[in-house]
C-alpha cells in the first residue's frame, strides 16, 4: 500500500517536471502575445515587400505604345501559334532549340500572359521596347552631346576672363585709367586682347618710358617703367645748345647772349645762346632763351619696283589649337598671300594656344606710272613722314634699276633747334 502511494507520487512529480519543460520548448519567447505579435509584423513586411510598385499613369500610357519580346519553352509551336492567333497579333516569330520567340504589342500583354498560364508554358519577357525606352535613350545622347558642348565651350573661354591684374615696377591711377580703357579689370571677359595696342597706348603716356603687357592665362601682367630725369653733358649750364649740324640761317635772342651768328657751320653739341648777358666787361646770369634755325641738306631715296603685290580682298582665317604653347602655321590656300595672327594664351590645366591665322591673297600688279609720277609719289611721302621749318631747295632724280627703279631727292631744309 505504502509502496504504490510512493509509485504514483514519484510518477506525478515526473510529469509536472515534463509538462514545464514542454512549456519552454514550445515558446521560445517569454510571453506568448509578444511572440504573436512580431509574427504579425513580419508577416506585413513579407507582403509589402512582395507588393509591386503602382507605375504611374503616364508611365502606362507611354509604355501601351511599345512591345514585348515573350520567349516560351516548347518544342511544338504550331498549336502555341493557333492559341496566341486568337487573342493577340504578334510578329518576329522565331522558332530555335525548344524555344518559341516573338513580338507582341504591350497592350496584350495581360491576355498573353493568361493564355500561356492556362497552357502551363514556362514563358518569360526577355525585352521590352516601346516609346519611353526610346525617349530616355534620346535624352541620354542629348545630355552627353550637351555635357560635351558644355566641357569644350568651358575650356574654350574660360581662359578669356581676367581674374588677376599683376602689376610688376612702377604704376599709378594713371596707368590703371588707361588699362580700364582697355577692359582689362578683375572678373572682366575680353573675348579678344592685343596687347601690343595696350602697350603702345602706355607708351604714349607722358613720363612712362617703358610698358610691358602680357595676358597668361586669367592672369594680366602688367610692367610699367617712368621715365627718369634725364641731365646732358651738354645742358647742365642752362645754355640753348645745337641739336643737329648744320649752317646758321636764322637766329632770335629773347634772353641771354648769342654765341653764333648768321652764316656760321656749328655742330651737334655746340653752344648757341649762352645763360649771361654782359654787363661791361661782367657776365650776368640770365635764362638762355631763343630760336636758332640751320641749314642741311637730307637725301632720301625711294624704290618703285616694276611688279607690286596687292591684295585681292580674299581671306581665309584658320584656327589652330597648339599644346603647350606650341603651334605651327597652316597650311595657306593661296600661292601668294600674306598672313596676320591672332593668339589667345591659357594656363588653366593644360597649357595651351589658340592661334588664328588669316591669310590675305595677294597678285601681282605691274607698275604702269610714268618717271615724273613717280618723282611726285616720292617726294610727297618725304613730306608727309618729316617735319621742316622750311624746303630751301630740292633735287630729285630718278635711275633705272635692275627689278625697278629708284627715286633719289636731295633737299636742303631749316630746321629749328
Amino acid at each position: 500500500m505504502n509502496k504504490n502511494r510512493h509509485s504514483n507520487h514519484s510518477k506525478f512529480v515526473d510529469n509536472r517536471k515534463t509538462r514545464n519543460r514542454k512549456k519552454r520548448e514550445k515558446s521560445p519567447f517569454e510571453n506568448d502575445e509578444e511572440w504573436v505579435q512580431k509574427e504579425v509584423v513580419l508577416n506585413r513586411a513579407e507582403k509589402q515587400d512582395k507588393k509591386p510598385k503602382k507605375e504611374s499613369k503616364f508611365q502606362v500610357w507611354l509604355s501601351s505604345f511599345g512591345t514585348d519580346t515573350f520567349r516560351v519553352e516548347t518544342p511544338v509551336y504550331s498549336r502555341l501559334l493557333n492559341e496566341l492567333s486568337r487573342v493577340a497579333k504578334f510578329k518576329n516569330v522565331v522558332h530555335k532549340d525548344g524555344f518559341l520567340q516573338f513580338e507582341a504589342s504591350r497592350k496584350q500583354r495581360e491576355e498573353i500572359i493568361a493564355l500561356l498560364g492556362n497552357l502551363c508554358y514556362t514563358h518569360n519577357i526577355v525585352s521590352t521596347k516601346g516609346v519611353l525606352n526610346g525617349v530616355i535613350s534620346v535624352l541620354k545622347r542629348a545630355g552627353l552631346v550637351v555635357g560635351m558642348f558644355c566641357a569644350v565651350g568651358a575650356f574654350l573661354i574660360y581662359p578669356h576672363f581676367v581674374f588677376t591684374v599683376e602689376y610688376n615696377g612702377d604704376s599709378d591711377k594713371k596707368v590703371q585709367d588707361a588699362l580700364s580703357h582697355f577692359g582689362v579689370e578683375q572678373g572682366a571677359f575680353l573675348w579678344q586682347f592685343d596687347e601690343k595696342a595696350v602697350e603702345k597706348h602706355l607708351l604714349s603716356l607722358e613720363g612712362i618710358s617703358f610698358a610691358s603687357v602680357e595676358k597668361v592665362g586669367t592672369r594680366v601682367c602688367v610692367r610699367v617703367v617712368h621715365q627718369l630725369p634725364t641731365h646732358t653733358s651738354l645742358d647742365t649750364s642752362g645754355n640753348t645748345i645745337a641739336t643737329t649740324d648744320g649752317v646758321v640761317s636764322r637766329i632770335v635772342v629773347y634772353s641771354g647772349t648769342a654765341q653764333v651768328a648768321v652764316g656760321d657751320t656749328v655742330e651737334k653739341g655746340q653752344v648757341l645762346i649762352g645763360d649771361y648777358y654782359l654787363k661791361g666787361e661782367e657776365q650776368i646770369f640770365a635764362e638762355a632763351k631763343g630760336e636758332v634755325y640751320v641749314e642741311k641738306q637730307v637725301t632720301f631715296e625711294r624704290f618703285f619696283p616694276d611688279e607690286v603685290f596687292v591684295e585681292t580682298g580674299e581671306k581665309v582665317t584658320k584656327t589652330v589649337v597648339g599644346l603647350f604653347r606650341q603651334s605651327n602655321m597652316p597650311k595657306s590656300p593661296y600661292q601668294c598671300y600674306t598672313t596676320k595672327k591672332t593668339e589667345s594664351k591659357n594656363d588653366f590645366l593644360i597649357p595651351f594656344t589658340v592661334c588664328n591665322w588669316t591669310f590675305y591673297e595677294v597678285k601681282a600688279v605691274v607698275n604702269t606710272m610714268g618717271e615724273e609720277e613717280m618723282k611726285s609719289v616720292a617726294y610727297g611721302e618725304v613730306i608727309d613722314n618729316h617735319q621742316f621749318e622750311r624746303v630751301i631747295d630740292r633735287s630729285v632724280q630718278i635711275e633705272r634699276v635692275e627689278g625697278g627703279y629708284v627715286v633719289k631727292i636731295i633737299l636742303t631744309v631749316e630746321v629749328k633747334q
